[in-house]
């Protein structure tokens, strides 16, 4: 059930957001909307003109990509709890931010939150005291973590970076930045794939309507999947490739956006 409504609270949201970019997506104004009690499509809108106006809403993202990037913030905030909020000043003389590298299936739980914080902050002594007989060039790389048990169930390694402490108050502590390789297909291919799947499922809607149109979202997927462009793909090329898709397969769609959900900057793309 929990699930369920946190989709309708997404829906409306996105919804909400997309008609405020794009108040005429219908070609004429909407004067009343509310999600549908029987989808597809998820929302249905009345214009002045009494035309009913379905739409049905998807997030544009990397299924595989969003499960594993889940997965890792999860990770991420379990460790970064174990340390603490706020995060202790940094009184290195030495190096200004540490960097860790979760293992992929760490799992810390709560009662183990205090061992695992007083093992890394005397690790992190070990560092800073080491420091001046060791050349550490652009950043040290610690790996013996077992010698600070239980670090090793939880991390591969820290990174720590040379130079003058942050500013109190900034964590300093965190975890490393991921990177996946992709290319300019990562994210197009999902895209069209949604597309396909969203044509299918409007064919029979379960709420009559006197038109249906698609709004596919870039919204939930920061953070969590590769870039939309690359520079061997720009944006205005993934719409017309979609475009070019949709058109060559049976939808009952009268209308259909790419919707960049994100702020600042909110943008519509029309590919049909």
């Amino acid at each position: 059930m929990g699930s369920m409504l946190d989709q309708k609270r997404e829906e409306w949201a996105l919804f909400q957001a997309f008609l405020e970019t794009c108040p005429r997506f219908a070609g004429a104004e909407i004067g009343e909307w509310s999600l549908a009690e029987f989808d597809p499509p998820d929302v249905i809108c009345l214009t002045a003109s009494q035309r009913r106006i379905g739409v049905e809403i998807c997030q544009w993202a990397h299924p595989e990509e969003m499960k594993a990037g889940k997965v890792r913030e999860k990770i991420e905030q379990r460790l970064l709890a174990a340390v603490g909020t706020p995060q202790p000043i940094n009184t290195s003389k030495n190096f200004w931010l540490a960097v860790f590298f979760p293992r992929p299936k760490a799992h810390i739980a709560p009662r183990e939150y205090p061992t695992y914080r007083k093992s890394l902050f005397q690790l992190i002594e070990h560092v800073d005291q080491a420091w001046p007989t060791k050349r550490h060039g652009s950043g040290h790389r610690f790996t013996e973590l077992h010698r600070f048990p239980p670090l090793d169930k939880y991390l591969q390694l820290i990174i720590f970076a040379p130079g003058d402490a942050m500013t109190p108050g900034a964590d300093w502590i965190v975890p490393v930045n991921h990177v996946d390789t992709f290319d300019s297909r990562t994210m197009v291919d999902p895209l069209l794939v949604q597309l396909r799947k969203k044509a299918h499922r409007c064919r029979a809607l379960k709420t009559p309507c006197n038109e249906v149109h698609l709004v596919v979202a870039y919204d939930q997927a920061l953070g969590y999947c590769s870039p939309i462009a690359t520079p061997q793909r720009r944006i205005s090329e993934i719409v017309k490739e979609a475009s070019v898709a949709l058109a060559a397969i049976s939808h009952p769609f009268t209308g259909a956006f790419l919707f960049i959900a994100l702020e600042p900057g909110r943008k519509v793309y029309r590919i049909l």
